[in-house]
C-alpha cells in the first residue's frame, strides 16, 4: 500500500491498461475512461523524489471525455479523511480553467475522487455492510443530481474482507479488484 507500489501499479503512462480497468469498476461502466493522461506520472528515475510531498496519488483525466479523476490509498484511519477528500476534489474542478479573465464554466467536466483505504472510515452499525460508498451532490429533497459533477468513491478494504467472509465469492469486477488490493 505504499505510495512508490501504488504508484508503479497504476502510475505509469506507458501501463494505464489496469488503471482503466480500476477506474471503470469503480464508477461502475465498463467504457467510462477510454484513454488516460496521467498528470503526476510515476518517474521510474525517481521513485522517491515526489515522496509524500502532498501531491494527489495518481491525478489524470480522460483524453476522450475530458473526465478527470484523482486516485488515492489510505493506510493511516484519520477523523478528517472526508474532508481531506472533498478538498482534492475540489481543487480537480477548479485546476479544470486556466487562470484568465474568462471564465468558461461550460467547459467543466465530471471529477472522479477515489478513495481506497486499507482501514474503516465509516463505522456505524448501519454502514459495517458496506464497503464500497458512493456520494455525489444531490438535492435533499428529490435526491436529483446538481450537474453530476461531483463523485467521491470510498472502498474499504478492511471491510470488504469481513463481507466476503460470510459469501466467500468474489462476483464484480469491483470486487475483484478490492480482493487484489
Amino acid at each position: 500500500y505504499n505510495d512508490i507500489a501504488f504508484k508503479w501499479i497504476f502510475g505509469r503512462q506507458e501501463h494505464t491498461g489496469p488503471l482503466i480497468s480500476l477506474l471503470n469498476a469503480v464508477v461502475g461502466s465498463p467504457d467510462q475512461f477510454c484513454e488516460v493522461q496521467i498528470l503526476n506520472p510515476f518517474d521510474i528515475s525517481e521513485p522517491f523524489k515526489n515522496e509524500k510531498q502532498g501531491i494527489l496519488d495518481i491525478r489524470g483525466k480522460d483524453t476522450l471525455s475530458n473526465e478527470w479523476f484523482d486516485l488515492e490509498v489510505q493506510v493511516i484511519e484519520s477523523e478528517y479523511y472526508p474532508q481531506r477528500s472533498k478538498y482534492y476534489l475540489a481543487g480537480l474542478y477548479r485546476d479544470q480553467l486556466e487562470k484568465s479573465g474568462n471564465m468558461n464554466y461550460d467547459k467543466l467536466t465530471p471529477c472522479y475522487g477515489i478513495h481506497i483505504l486499507v482501514d474503516t472510515l465509516f463505522k456505524s452499525e448501519e454502514d459495517k455492510e458496506h464497503w464500497f460508498n458512493h456520494y455525489a451532490m444531490l438535492n435533499t429533497r428529490n435526491y436529483k443530481s446538481l450537474a453530476n459533477h461531483w463523485h467521491l468513491y470510498y472502498i474499504e478494504l478492511k471491510k470488504f474482507l469481513s463481507c466476503l467472509k460470510k459469501r466467500v465469492k468474489v462476483e464484480t469486477e469491483l470486487e475483484e479488484w478490492s480482493y487484489f488490493l
